[in-house]
């Protein structure tokens, strides 16, 4: 296990990120790890005298690269896939409301990315129920930290079926 991923996972969470917070949450009640007893300051102090980076954009570097490289690929081909078939505009045409929506959409998105590899390095050999499980774990929360609550009536569903195609991804990585 990398350990500068699980200083990290484990200094967001504990610096009140509420996204890492429920990853952190989830895989501590699922066994898949268990986190230290150390606070937020602490683990930085440990992760800096590691010689680990601990920042919220470490994340990405990180994943990208642990994960299989075609997994990368094929979820940016999704992504931009998504784009083009919901915004008919190139994005530096769109007006403030389309910028909104776009913005809304990538950090769904990639904060489901994110959460799916942290997933496989974790817990590639956890059955695929458990993935699930995550994922709509995830997806709630996810909806309740970007979307308000007209927003959510209206996305709900069409997300619901984002993240099963990015489910669909990861599980072919993790479980073919």
């Amino acid at each position: 296990m990398n350990r500068e991923i699980n200083y990290l996972i484990e200094y967001l969470a504990k610096s009140n990120d509420p996204f890492f917070k429920v990853i952190l949450e989830f895989f501590k009640d699922n066994s898949i790890y268990i986190p230290t007893k150390y606070e937020a300051k602490t683990i930085k102090v440990l992760a800096d005298k590691s010689g680990f980076e601990i920042e919220n954009t470490s994340i990405d570097k990180l994943l990208n690269k642990e994960l299989n490289k075609n997994l990368l690929k094929a979820k940016e081909q999704i992504f931009e896939t998504i784009i083009k078939t919901n915004f008919k505009k190139n994005r530096d045409q769109f007006d403030k409301v389309e910028t909104s929506i776009y913005k809304c959409l990538e950090a769904y998105i990639s904060s489901l990315s994110r959460a799916f590899g942290l997933f496989i390095i974790y817990a590639k050999d956890e059955p695929p129920e458990l993935f699930v499980k995550y994922a709509n774990t995830l997806h709630v929360e996810l909806l309740n930290t970007i979307f308000n609550d007209e927003e959510i009536v209206l996305l709900e569903d069409k997300l619901r079926e984002v993240m099963s195609v990015y489910i669909a991804l990861y599980a072919k990585y993790m479980y073919v």
